[in-house]
Formats: C-alpha cells, structure tokens, sequence
C-alpha cells in the first residue's frame, strides 16, 4: 500500500520548500524581469545561452592521458579526428604528487595511470598539432601538481603564439584536494604558481572551491 506524502517535507537540495501541484496563484507577484528572465540573461533561470544547446552543442571530452606526451598527443589527435570538441587530460601519479618520472617515489606508475609531464618540453609535446585557440582544455589536477602543469600549459601555449587571454579552458581540483582547501576561513585560496609564468593571466586566477574548478576568470569554458 503506498505511503500517504501528505505529512512528508520535499524540498530542493537548498532546502527551498517544493510544493506538490503550482499553479497561477503562486506566480501572482511574479517580475518577470528579475525572477525568470530571457535565456541567456540574468538570473539564468533559462539557461545561460540564447539558444542554449540549439546553438552549440555542449563540449564532448573524453577523460584521457598514458604513456608519453607523444602517445597522448597521438590520442587527443585520434579523439578530435573522430568528433570529440575539446580535451581532458589525465596526468599520471607521479606527476599529480609532484614528482618527476625518474624519481625513486615514481617506480612502476610512470605512465600508466595518464600522461607523465616532466617539463616545459613534454608539455609542448603533449599539445603539439592541436589547435588549443579552437578546443578547450580541462586538466584534472590536485595542489602539488597545479605549481608546474599551469605555468608548463601557459608557457606551452604562448611559446606556439596563441593570445592566451583569449583561449578557453580549466583544471578540476581532485575533490580531496578541493575539500582540504576548503576547509581554510578564506573559501577561494590565490594560488602561488601565479608568479610561475604570465603574470596578467593569472592575476585573477582562483581556487573556486564550490565547484571544484580552478581556472583565471579569463579563460571561459562552455
């Protein structure tokens, strides 16, 4: 026999009340302007595009990164190739905790787990051919690794000409990682690689502990 829900609360994941049946009475007071909104304009309560989907389909990446720089940039080539719009590169544990692949600490995971990036010359190995001012790029990353991947991504992508204010792109924080950041007073931590590299790119740059995402808030992503 089923449950009778008259006496259960349902609510959003916010907590805001959900009522059972809406009808025009609950919009009476309504402003259309400020509580709803056009898509593509604010509050968003519509979709953050005009067109949203019709438009643009959202990015396809695939979560991918083995062997060498060489061996993942012959996948990313494959991956666009075959229909995938953007990238998502997944470094190996080595380079995630901080060390080189020639590290004692690195033996038996080199490679295995996602890409090894030991320097400037790997990264532009990893990104060789790929048109980064066209596909954005999505890094997984954790703190010990943001110090080297950002400035090697940065200076990869300056050193083949792009206008790095203008690419698009993030890294997502490892939820382990983003929780210990997140448990500072300050919820949105500067982050030190800043001095790394270009200066103007990453002087807004920011840990976004809600969601997980680390990017300058000049380089957008869709």
């Amino acid at each position: 026999m089923a449950k009778d829900v008259s006496e259960r609360a349902f609510t959003t994941v916010s907590g805001v009340p959900i009522e059972r049946l809406y009808t025009p009475d609950h919009i009476q007071d309504l402003d259309y302007e400020a509580d709803l909104g056009d898509p593509g304009k604010p509050p968003y309560t519509r979709g953050i595009y005009p067109a949203m989907y019709r438009g643009r389909l959202w990015t396809m990446r695939q979560f991918s990164g083995f062997g060498s720089a060489a061996d993942t940039n012959a996948r990313f080539q494959y991956l666009l190739k075959h229909g995938q719009t953007g990238l998502s590169v997944a470094f190996h544990l080595p380079t995630l905790m901080g060390y080189d692949s020639d590290h004692p600490m690195s033996e038996g995971e080199v490679g295995r787990c996602g890409v090894a990036i030991d320097s400037l010359a790997d990264m532009e190995v990893l990104f060789k051919g790929i048109p980064l001012d066209k596909i954005s790029t999505s890094m997984t990353t954790n703190a010990p690794s943001l110090t080297s991947t950002w400035p090697f991504s940065i200076k990869a992508m300056e050193t083949r000409s792009f206008m790095v204010m203008g690419l698009r792109g993030g890294s997502m924080v490892i939820p382990a990682v983003r929780d210990l950041i997140c448990s500072f007073p300050n919820s949105c931590l500067e982050t030190r690689s800043a001095k790394l590299c270009s200066g103007q790119v990453f002087s807004d740059t920011k840990i976004g502990c809600s969601s997980a995402i680390f990017r300058s808030k000049t380089l957008g992503d869709r």
